[in-house]
């Protein structure tokens, strides 16, 4: 799974060469056998004539693989550096449909959630839309979280703003028009109080 933008460093290599056997295991996404972690200790293997290396099969899904990507490659080995843990960031609020809170993707990719919030006002003025109109979140818990609806109001959302912001002036509207529609088809029955008295003898 490609984080890196310079994707191999020759002289990591050339470290992890010297102490190959104590290298843990690289990590490859079960479903799609793509290489989480370990990119380097491949490389390093390749170096060293080796035709196969330790690894672990991660069983997640599309979404829990690229955090699993993240998470590794962030928290040891070599780490990403600021621009491509921001990249990342980026990529996982996409996959999520912006979903996640900002604390959680900032844990993940090893940012600040201050910056992770500047990552998704971006991908909204690109033109990304979130997954819940009504501003909640998945926080790291798993658990969803109600947000502060700015999502609904949001001046990239104008029909959605509107209705919400004219939809009491719309109900009395409504209502006052039923009242002339009652108020005319009496007339045009002359149903006023003092002609049905009037004729109430015959």
């Amino acid at each position: 799974m490609d984080l890196r933008r310079r994707q191999v460093d020759d002289s990591h290599v050339k470290r992890l060469v010297e102490v190959f056997d104590d290298l843990p295991p690289v990590v490859v996404h079960a479903s799609s056998m793509l290489l989480l972690d370990g990119v380097h200790r491949v490389e390093a293997a390749r170096l060293l004539g080796r035709t196969s290396v330790n690894a672990v099969f991660f069983g997640g899904d599309r979404v829990e693989a690229l955090e699993a990507a993240i998470v590794g490659n962030t928290a040891h080995g070599l780490p990403l550096t600021a621009g491509e843990r921001r990249a990342a960031a980026s990529r996982l609020l996409v996959l999520v449909e912006l979903d996640w809170a900002d604390r959680r993707v900032a844990r993940c990719c090893g940012i600040s959630p201050t910056t992770v919030s500047r990552i998704r006002a971006e991908l909204l003025r690109a033109g990304v839309q979130p997954g819940h109109l009504d501003g909640s979140r998945v926080g790291g818990d798993g658990k969803r979280y109600p947000g502060s609806g700015r999502a609904v109001n949001d001046s990239r959302h104008p029909r959605t703003a509107r209705a919400v912001k004219n939809r009491p002036r719309k109900v009395a509207a409504v209502f006052r028009r039923v009242l002339q529609v009652l108020w005319q088809a009496l007339r045009r029955l002359d149903l006023r109080p003092s002609a049905t008295r009037e004729g109430g003898g015959r």
